[in-house]
């Protein structure tokens, strides 16, 4: 489930975020533009803001990430050891940010699509971070290619009620 990515960016870093985000647009639409540590760091930056709405750390993503697999819940759950859990998950996009940047210059290659910030944001709050298991549901997840096909057939948890965190802090 998804909302408007500026309902959990504070207001006074909405700008802040716009600049970011139209710096990768530019690089995308640039000639020369490719896809490298700057352009993925960014990415990532910006995913995180669209979807918590403030730059986290991977462990401070599945504090609070509500969406997950089923098998990385089930091992959550299994004895609700969070550190554990941290070490034998990761946090997945949907759309994978180089597909991403990739589609962006694919559009503007072809004048399909002019590409503004709120697009970049709202397209980064829609597809947002799944924390899954690393081995093997990671390991299995197509590079370079759509949302639909990179996910197909991994089953998400559906009924989390509490973020991870909250859940190893109230085990019984």
């Amino acid at each position: 489930m998804t909302c408007d990515w500026r309902m959990l960016v504070p207001a006074f870093k909405h700008n802040f975020v716009l600049r970011r985000a139209q710096w990768v647009i530019e690089e995308a639409r640039s000639k020369g533009g490719y896809y490298d540590q700057a352009i993925a760091r960014l990415l990532r930056v910006l995913s995180n803001f669209a979807t918590f709405g403030e730059d986290i750390s991977s462990e401070g993503v599945k504090r609070r990430n509500l969406r997950m697999t089923e098998a990385a819940y089930a091992d959550l759950v299994s004895d609700l050891d969070f550190k554990r859990w941290h070490k034998v998950t990761t946090n997945e996009h949907q759309k994978e940010l180089s597909y991403l940047f990739a589609e962006m210059q694919d559009d503007f290659g072809t004048n399909r699509k002019t590409w503004t910030p709120d697009d970049l944001m709202t397209d980064l709050n829609r597809w947002p971070m799944t924390t899954m298991l690393k081995k093997p549901e990671a390991n299995c997840l197509p590079k370079k290619s759509s949302p639909e096909h990179r996910y197909f057939g991994i089953k998400l948890a559906t009924s989390l009620m509490q973020t991870p965190w909250h859940m190893t802090r109230n085990k019984k």
